[in-house]
């Protein structure tokens, strides 16, 4: 037992480097890619192979396991890891991208490039949501719940984790629930009657979870404080974060399967240069499950704007 610890906290130490290369050599422009994992980001090696074998591919890591402690905000996150890519590969073109909120730090990392003097070909962001003024006012609100409560700035940082996760998990829901209320409309008595009190019981459940009552399992069973810190820090990064306006090419690729009420995901107004894909399956599935099909669709217009 001793060995195996040993050697996880040598493979931990090894995730405070900000890259893990991919495919080192190719003649394109090679993609630095954002992963937003809350551990090694494994499903990134099925992308390096998916993609065309002459494009160098790395994987950036945020908010991993290992053990230095995140930046404050996201612009210092992004220049952090804009020396690592810089480190790597020294001179543009770029490709730079990111998965969900991993695609909020890309763009940052794009507009750093840029300002100094680098070429960034494009920025690919997957399922990545615009920071919008619904997340910044609940953050708002649990903050100012928390100094009423005379709580702590790390028990008030914590309430901030809870109230905007527990907003995006409630939209969420409720566009996944659409469909089967539909269906239970049509549906006979008994077959209501038992859904209503299973969603019944499953939101207690939810609701004891997100306010805290109780044991919860994603955090008492979390591999390690490092990681659990990191991700609440992360968050609380992306949820103070004002993006600046950018005038490069952006793609957002957008899971078939994503319900929401704004194609752009509130993007249009900041990204004039903002492009539109859809791609199959879910917000997780989409890179991984369908993997290949994403890499097609990337590869297609990357070539296009080379």
């Amino acid at each position: 037992m001793a060995g195996i610890a040993a050697a996880l906290q040598r493979e931990d130490r090894a995730f405070d480097e900000p890259l893990t290369v991919l495919r080192a050599t190719g003649a394109r422009a090679p993609f630095f890619f954002v992963h937003n994992d809350h551990g090694r980001g494994l499903y990134t090696h099925a992308l390096g192979r998916a993609l065309d074998p002459d494009r160098p591919v790395y994987a950036i890591h945020l908010h991993g396991l290992g053990t230095r402690p995140l930046p404050d905000t996201v612009e210092a996150i992004a220049a952090e890891r804009v020396r690592g890519v810089r480190a790597a590969w020294p001179r543009g073109p770029y490709v730079l991208g990111g998965h969900c909120y991993g695609g909020v730090v890309a763009l940052e990392m794009a507009r750093q490039l840029r300002g100094a003097g680098e070429r960034v070909e494009t920025v690919v962001m997957i399922d990545t949501p615009a920071p919008a003024w619904r997340a910044q006012m609940l953050h708002g609100v649990s903050r100012a719940v928390g100094r009423a409560g005379r709580l702590s700035p790390a028990a008030r940082a914590a309430l901030a984790v809870r109230v905007t996760g527990a907003a995006e998990d409630l939209v969420e829901r409720a566009h996944r629930g659409r469909a089967r209320l539909v269906g239970l409309a049509r549906a006979g008595f008994r077959r209501q009657a038992a859904a209503v009190g299973r969603r019944l019981a499953g939101a207690a459940g939810w609701v004891a979870r997100m306010v805290g009552a109780g044991d919860d399992p994603v955090l008492t069973a979390a591999p390690s404080g490092v990681a659990v810190a990191g991700w609440e820090a992360y968050r609380r990064a992306i949820r103070q974060y004002v993006p600046a306006g950018y005038d490069g090419a952006v793609t957002l690729f957008r899971a078939a399967e994503l319900r929401a009420t704004r194609p752009d995901l509130g993007w249009a107004s900041l990204l004039p240069g903002l492009e539109i894909e859809v791609v199959p399956g879910d917000h997780h599935t989409c890179v991984t499950r369908h993997v290949g099909t994403f890499a097609q669709r990337l590869e297609a217009r990357l070539r296009r704007l080379e």
